[in-house]
């Protein structure tokens, strides 16, 4: 909704209760003075699953504006927008494939006249998981996800669990990411305290999938097909993938962290992304990113806390002076020409 290159025009939800998860919708995009028609989608699914959840967090509903909704057809809602706009709808599933699946079956001319389609969906890594369910955009309905990964179209691109995993930030961390100073980020965070506090940690998990529609060169891709397990209870939706130049899907294998952490920081909390003339020493951004994720937290805020300086101080903050290990510091301007240097130092405790 942030994202200038974004012109959203439709939500529909999928899994228990999607009602409760469309109006969660509809109070987050009210909160950024947005009107989204949005379609709370199916309930069922595809293959039996014994889990389906509810939403975390729905009772701060009570204090966001929203509308109520009724369940209704997600799958001829998207069809609708699909075929109104031949070649120019991307769909993003962060969900399990359920809405997306029928959409397919339903409608089979749907998947040769979307532009792209991207998807939070899948394992890939060399460890196995856990349990099968930890892969659950593909575990809560595991026919859905085979026939999403199956279904041709012009360019899916798959955005795994173990590379979102790498994504993984400690609550305590969240909000010098992305700072509540304003109504959006105040909502993302009523409605995820929940999750946050049971989970300890913050998973950027969908954010990277509809960030790396807009910047593409965020990940490396690699191409292949994926399979998914839709018999063998053990592994139900279990996914592999099979690299080949002709396969009809790229997944993710790697993401640069930092340039995401500026993206979602700034688009969020409504900084601008420092220009080039504000390059960083490379000894302090090796210093940075040796401490691991508190470092990379901190060149992420970085925009967005100049921003607070200056307007803050009334300075104007120029290009970052070389040298140093563990500082950003750069020349000032005061609004009658006062000349400062600003120092904003990297704490590695």
């Amino acid at each position: 909704m942030k994202e200038p290159q974004c012109e959203l025009v439709g939500i529909t939800t999928v899994c228990g209760k999607p009602e409760i998860r469309a109006a969660v919708a509809d109070a987050i995009c009210r909160t950024a003075g947005k009107k989204i028609p949005i379609v709370a989608g199916l309930d069922s699914t595809m293959s039996p699953v014994p889990v389906y959840a509810t939403p975390d967090g729905a009772d701060a509903l009570a204090f966001w504006p929203h509308d109520t909704y009724e369940k209704s057809d997600a799958p001829a809602f998207m069809y609708q927008k699909i075929k109104a706009n031949p070649g120019e709808i991307i769909l993003i599933g962060i969900g399990n494939m359920t809405n997306i699946a029928t959409l397919f079956c339903r409608y089979p001319d749907a998947a040769g006249l979307i532009k792209e389609l991207h998807v939070m969906n899948g394992y890939f890594g060399e460890k196995p998981l856990p349990d099968p369910y930890y892969n659950w955009n593909s575990w809560a309905d595991p026919l859905a996800s085979k026939i999403v990964f199956s279904t041709p179209v012009t360019k899916h691109r798959v955005i795994p669990l173990e590379v979102t995993e790498t994504l993984s930030i400690e609550a305590g961390q969240a909000k010098k990411l992305l700072k509540p100073n304003n109504d959006l980020v105040k909502a993302i965070y009523s409605f995820g305290n929940d999750w946050l506090k049971k989970s300890e940690k913050l998973t950027l998990h969908d954010p990277l999938a509809a960030v790396s529609v807009f910047y593409p060169d965020i990940c490396r891709f690699e191409r292949g097909n994926v399979l998914v397990e839709t018999e063998e209870k053990g592994n139900m939706g279990g996914t592999s993938f099979a690299p080949t130049a002709e396969g009809c899907v790229e997944i993710a294998r790697s993401v640069d962290r930092v340039q995401f952490y500026r993206i979602l920081s700034s688009v969020l909390c409504g900084s601008r992304i420092v220009d080039d003339s504000r390059t960083l020493p490379l000894q302090v951004v090796s210093r940075a990113e040796s401490a691991g994720i508190p470092g990379e937290v901190w060149l992420a805020g970085l925009d967005s806390m100049i921003a607070e300086l200056e307007k803050m101080w009334n300075i104007s903050v120029g290009k970052a002076l070389p040298g140093g290990s563990h500082a950003f510091a750069a020349h000032a301007d005061g609004p009658n020409g006062e000349s400062y240097v600003i120092n904003v130092n990297f704490h590695e405790n």
